[in-house]
Parts: C-alpha cells; sequence; structure tokens
C-alpha cells in the first residue's frame, strides 16, 4: 500500500443537515402545540388554570427557546460540515506526507493528528496540526473511513512517525 484515499460522502452530511432541520421544527411545534393546548384550556377553565398557566407559558416557552439557540448552533455546525463535505477527496496518503483538505503536509511538517469528538452532537473531527501551529479540520464521520482505519494508514505510510490520537474519543 503505497496510498491511500478517503472521500466525503456529501449524501451523509446532507442527512445530518435535514435531520438538525427537522428536530429544530418538531421542537419548535410541540412548544407551539402545548402552549396553545394550555391556553385554550385556560379561556375554557379559567378557573381551574388561573394559578398555573402563565407560569406553564413563561418555562415552556423559555425553554423552547434555549433549545432553538442550541438548534440554531448544530444547524450551523451541520452546514459547514455539508461545505466541507462537498470537496471530494477529504484525506490522501502516502509515503512522502499527507494531504488534508487540499493541504500538503510532508510528513516532517506534521506536528500532532487528533481526533476531536463532536459538538453538540456533530461529526467527529479529525484535527492535524503542522509544526508551524497551522492547523487543518476533516469531519470524519462523513467520510468513507473510520478512525481506527485512519490512525493505521498514517502509521504505516509515515512509517510510524505520524499516528492519530484517538484518546478523546473515549
Amino acid at each position: 500500500m503505497d496510498e491511500f484515499g478517503i472521500y466525503y460522502q456529501p449524501e451523509l452530511a446532507g442527512e445530518q443537515v435535514r435531520r438538525v432541520r427537522r428536530l429544530a421544527l418538531i421542537r419548535l411545534g410541540w412548544a407551539v402545540l402545548t402552549i396553545a393546548a394550555v391556553l385554550i384550556a385556560w379561556r375554557i377553565w379559567p378557573a381551574a388554570t388561573d394559578g398555573w398557566v402563565w407560569w406553564y407559558v413563561g418555562l415552556t416557552g423559555g425553554w423552547a427557546l434555549v433549545l432553538l439557540v442550541i438548534d440554531v448552533f448544530r444547524w450551523r455546525f451541520a452546514l459547514a460540515d455539508a461545505r466541507a463535505a462537498a470537496q471530494g477527496l477529504a484525506i490522501g496518503l502516502n509515503r512522502d506526507g499527507v494531504m488534508i483538505n487540499r493541504e500538503w503536509l510532508p510528513w516532517a511538517e506534521v506536528g500532532s493528528v487528533r481526533m476531536l469528538p463532536g459538538r453538540l452532537r456533530t461529526s467527529a473531527r479529525l484535527v492535524a496540526t503542522a509544526r508551524d501551529q497551522r492547523s487543518f479540520r476533516v469531519p470524519l464521520d462523513f467520510t468513507d473511513a473510520m478512525p481506527a482505519s485512519v490512525d493505521s494508514a498514517m502509521r504505516i505510510l509515515s512509517a510510524g512517525r505520524v499516528w492519530v490520537d484517538l484518546s478523546r474519543l473515549d
């Protein structure tokens, strides 16, 4: 094995964007529906619901707003991953070095390679840092490779000089 290519699968990233958007709409819809049901109950039975209805509306609306803000961040992260996944080749490895997101690094210039867990349930990231502190990231969940196979390929093709730190995934 003298070369190893890891390619993006844009359909996986697109599905993640749709899933995050769908979850945000479902959460927002349920909040609006439950608040509407409580307000209808308040209009029909004002004496029975007068003591708690506004607390319920306020707490439910506040919680829905917090979840909506979190979902907006998740959606933005998913969109960024989807944009990255449209590039084709994610990681290219050979005996001379590694290409990550179209940036070439000879093995001697690679400072570290590590896996980071996803933020807010997004893709885990492979982060390569060059010796001059430049950093390159790949959302690995949207590729055709697993973290351990990337580690194995890097160890073999770099002759043991570079490996992937997988400790953050535990």
